[in-house]
């Protein structure tokens, strides 16, 4: 799936724990389950992902699941983008990433303040 010239804005993963997770956007790659061939690519173009929240993890964006057995973590690419003010109450406020590598282009992110460190570094 890509995302173009969009923004996704204000939605929340009510509850709390892993079933309140993925905010705004939850991308997960179910192939090893169902043998599709596409599952779980995401590529979001020139978009904002702002002010959405979560009760478990991944506010803005959940990129996969964690699972013992499968890896399901989805391919996300984000170019010229913007992921702001989401906030997540088991972490991951803006993104978090499972499994795989999260190509960033251009991406604007923001910390909010008195939010808990970060557990990676985008360099």
């Amino acid at each position: 799936m890509t995302i173009n010239w969009s923004q996704v804005n204000n939605n929340t993963a009510a509850g709390k724990g892993g079933t309140a997770s993925g905010g705004g956007i939850v991308n997960v790659d179910i192939s090893a389950l169902t043998g599709a061939t596409t599952s779980g690519v995401l590529t979001i173009n020139y978009s904002v992902v702002e002010g959405n929240s979560a009760g478990g993890l991944g506010g803005g964006i959940l990129n996969g699941l964690p699972s013992p057995k499968i890896p399901i973590g989805g391919t996300l690419t984000l170019n010229h983008s913007q992921v702001t003010a989401n906030s997540a109450v088991l972490g991951g406020g803006g993104i978090l990433v499972q499994s795989r590598r999260v190509p960033l282009h251009d991406l604007a992110l923001e910390r909010i303040p008195d939010a808990p460190p970060a557990q990676a570094t985008v360099t």
